[in-house]
């Protein structure tokens, strides 16, 4: 299993039913992983990354959970940035998954190479990244729950290109916890692509 495999397995069992992604090569084997998890994760694909931090700020203030944005290293983090400020302002949960440059170009100016802990720390709640692949399950469990922990908001987990595509022993992933709903939100789930919600009759 690479770490693209176990972080769409941890998304799996915590209940995570939407991704919105611009598709780009820093995490291809992210994609594949949902590819083959099509029947538990819907993958929508808005045509900018800020249309997709923007639909995850709407699928968490409707489904009152988080959803997960993906989004390549660079610029498709810096286009999605406003979406990360609306979510934090507005209290919504949100993971936002990064894919980064590899660990040996790691503070090298790699092409497209950005200091995600400098640049979102003061729109997120947390900005996580995984040493190995061998964490990617903790830290992708620990970025869920701190998205929904206290005042709900968003937090960005970067994935490096390393060890996205590195094999690894199969370790057991956090415990099974589905992502529970902020009691502050009444509507069901929103149905993908598309929202329909039922609009009250002003006549009424």
């Amino acid at each position: 299993m690479n770490g693209g495999e176990a972080l769409v397995e941890t998304l799996v069992a915590w209940g995570i039913e939407a991704a919105f992604a611009v598709p780009g090569e820093s995490y291809l084997p992210v994609l594949a992983a949902l590819q083959r998890r099509a029947n538990a994760i819907r993958l929508v694909t808005p045509r900018h990354e800020s249309g997709v931090t923007f639909a995850c700020a709407a699928y968490g203030r409707i489904a009152g959970k988080p959803s997960v944005g993906l989004v390549s290293r660079g610029p498709g983090s810096t286009n999605a940035s406003i979406g990360l400020h609306v979510a934090r302002q507005d209290s919504v949960p949100m993971l936002l998954v990064i894919g980064d440059v590899p660990t040996a170009s790691k503070g090298r100016e790699a092409f497209q190479e950005i200091d995600y802990h400098n640049m979102f720390s003061g729109i997120t709640k947390a900005v996580l990244e995984p040493a190995s692949a061998a964490e990617v399950p903790a830290k992708a469990a620990r970025a869920l729950e701190l998205a929904m922990a206290g005042r709900p908001g968003p937090v960005v987990l970067v994935m490096r290109r390393i060890f996205r595509t590195a094999r690894q022993a199969r370790a057991p992933f956090h415990r099974r916890r589905p992502v529970s709903r902020c009691s502050r939100t009444r509507r069901s789930s929103p149905r993908l692509p598309g929202v329909s919600m039922r609009q009250k009759d002003p006549s009424s």
